[in-house]
Parts: C-alpha cells; sequence; structure tokens
C-alpha cells in the first residue's frame, strides 16, 4: 500500500507540469497573435495613408482636364501624365497590400537602381504644380543641366518628394514662391 500513493503524485506532478507549460506557451501565442495584429493594423494604416496621396494629383489634374481649364502651364498631355503616373504609383502599392508576406515585413517592395534625382524632382514638380498653381502660388525650380544620379527606387522617390511639396504648397500662404532645388556636389 505505500508504494502506491508515489506513483500517482508523480504522474499528477508531471500532469500538472505538462498542464503549467501548455497554458505558458499559450499565453505566449496570444501574446504574439496580438503583437502579429498590432503590426498588421500599423502597417495598413500607413498604407491606407500612402494610398491617399497620389488620390489629390489625380482628382486636380482630371478636375483640370474636364473643365478644360489647363493653363498655360500644364498642358492637358502633362496633366494625363501626371495621372499616368500616380496611377503607376497606386497600382504599386496595391500590388504591395495584395502580397500578403509585405504585412508580416511591416514594408513596402523597393525597386532601387540608379535614377536621375533631375528627371524624379520634375515629375515631382509635374504632379504638385496643379495643386501649386490653384493656390497662387510660384514654384521655382533650381536644377542642374544633367543628371544626376542616384540610387533608390524612383516610384517612392517621386512619392516623398511630392509629400514634401504638397505639404510645403498646402501650409504656406496662398500668392507665396516655394523653392525646389538640386545641385551636384
Amino acid at each position: 500500500d505505500g508504494d502506491e500513493p508515489a506513483p500517482v503524485v508523480h504522474h499528477l506532478r508531471e500532469a500538472n507540469e505538462h498542464l503549467t507549460l501548455a497554458a505558458l506557451n499559450a499565453q505566449a501565442s496570444a501574446t504574439e497573435a496580438r503583437e502579429a495584429h498590432h503590426r498588421q493594423n500599423e502597417f495598413l494604416a500607413m498604407l491606407a495613408h500612402e494610398l491617399r496621396n497620389p488620390l489629390a494629383p489625380i482628382r486636380i489634374a482630371a478636375d483640370l482636364l474636364a473643365s478644360g481649364r489647363a493653363d498655360g502651364e500644364m498642358s492637358p498631355e502633362q496633366l494625363k501624365l501626371i495621372i499616368e503616373g500616380q496611377v503607376t504609383h497606386l497600382s504599386r502599392l496595391i500590388d504591395d497590400l495584395l502580397e500578403g508576406s509585405r504585412v508580416g515585413t511591416d514594408k513596402l517592395r523597393l525597386e532601387c537602381h540608379v535614377v536621375d534625382l533631375v528627371e524624379v524632382l520634375a515629375a515631382s514638380v509635374a504632379t504638385c504644380q496643379p495643386a501649386v498653381n490653384t493656390r497662387l502660388q510660384r514654384l521655382q525650380v533650381n536644377m542642374p543641366n544633367g543628371p544626376l544620379h542616384f540610387y533608390g527606387d524612383p516610384v517612392r522617390l517621386t512619392q516623398a518628394f511630392s509629400t514634401l511639396l504638397n505639404n510645403a504648397s498646402k501650409y504656406t500662404p496662398a500668392g507665396t514662391r516655394l523653392q525646389v532645388s538640386a545641385m551636384p556636389d
């Protein structure tokens, strides 16, 4: 009789240890799931912001085209190019959204190569020009005559510079001058 309780106690301790480990693992899994959900929400919020950025230039350019108010500075062809460039950017963002692995890494895709920064800045200026014109602002652009080679993603760089220019225009009083300069070292 004296030997029987010891194996039962041993089995109970073992079962208790397994339950404790299972509870700890479940708690760790729940914490990991909450953190992954939080990262996903942050990524989606960032992506929503990125998706909204190209809409303003598209809307302004489309309004100017539809109303026939394309002024002397922006031809219908230039406005069409702005819309096409922003639609390309939107398409890439949507591709990032559809590629589920991006959510886990919290990163958007970069397609880096040597680009001409003068062309990137010119595209950014063209994208923002309709909004600048609407606010009766003057945008002075100082660029070198030749290319400025830079390693980066032209779509992301254009978006970054466009955002900076749009914010400068939005938070600067109407009728003032904005300036963009890029010069080689």
